[in-house]
């Protein structure tokens, strides 16, 4: 009876282990940081051997604390368009690319989870995300820059520096005379 109890259970045992899939991402973290209507690119890495599902899961704007049960929303909900690969068979370690587009400035805390097709247990990054307003070029520029006599004053301070230089030159060589 004992060696029936240990052969059950060593069968068990080899089932599972047979069963046993292995899938890991790095790196932990990947920060985002640019400005709205901007498409903002990471790349991260990803390892196992099956079929795998992804997904994101967003915390309220301005949340960022690593609490897994207050990232619940989806990225529309925030405005943001994530572009990853939501499924695909991989096969050893592949470098993938996830891409965010926001629509609204502010600072995003996110997850990028894959899970092993079919099964409950899932790996994650977590993601940083801040946008800024996106900046209209002509803001700030001086009437040199408008005006385009930007090249010219660089033109003159040029020649007044070499002038200075000469003035200087001749000075000191004329000291030198007895």
């Amino acid at each position: 009876m004992k060696d029936k109890n240990i052969l059950f259970s060593l069968f068990v045992f080899l089932i599972s282990v047979g069963s046993c899939a292995s899938l890991s991402m790095s790196p932990p973290q990947i920060n985002f940081q640019g400005s709205v209507n901007e498409n903002i690119c990471s790349s991260f890495m990803i390892e196992g051997n099956s079929i795998v599902q992804g997904e994101t899961k967003w915390a309220r704007e301005g949340y960022f604390e690593r609490k897994i049960n207050e990232h619940m929303l989806n990225a529309s909900e925030l405005g943001l368009e994530i572009d990853y690969l939501g499924e695909f068979e991989l096969n050893g370690s592949v470098e993938k690319d996830i891409c965010i587009l926001a629509k609204n400035p502010g600072n995003y805390h996110g997850i990028l989870f894959y899970k092993i097709k079919d099964k409950p247990l899932k790996v994650g990054i977590w993601m940083n995300v801040s946008i800024s307003e996106k900046k209209d070029k002509n803001i700030g520029l001086t009437g040199f820059s408008v005006e385009g006599n930007v090249g010219n004053m660089e033109m003159w301070l040029g020649i007044l520096v070499i002038c200075l230089l000469g003035v200087l030159w001749f000075l000191l060589k004329v000291k030198k005379k007895p």
